[in-house]
């Protein structure tokens, strides 16, 4: 187990049952034209390892904003094109 602290951008999010969660941006990459990050819970002080969860990112640099994919054929695209990465 390695001692090495590694910190991340983290954005909050309210799950569909209203719940108030916090995100780690853990990678980000482009797809069709879009760019992307890939966010994992937060839990106390460590990253949850219990799965991933895919946003778009719009705009650029300071101003890019994290939103939710809404749409399930974008979510699952874009899903399997990180999987596949």
């Amino acid at each position: 187990m390695s001692d090495e602290y590694i910190e991340y951008e983290v954005f909050n999010d309210v799950t569909a049952e209203g719940k108030q969660i916090e995100l780690a941006i853990v990678d980000k990459f482009d797809f069709e034209d879009k760019s992307y990050v890939v966010a994992a819970l937060v839990e106390g002080d460590e990253i949850s390892e219990d799965g991933l969860f895919v946003y778009r990112l719009d705009g650029t640099g300071d101003d890019a904003e994290i939103v939710k994919i809404d749409d399930p054929d974008e979510y699952s695209r874009v899903a399997d094109a990180y999987a596949n990465i």
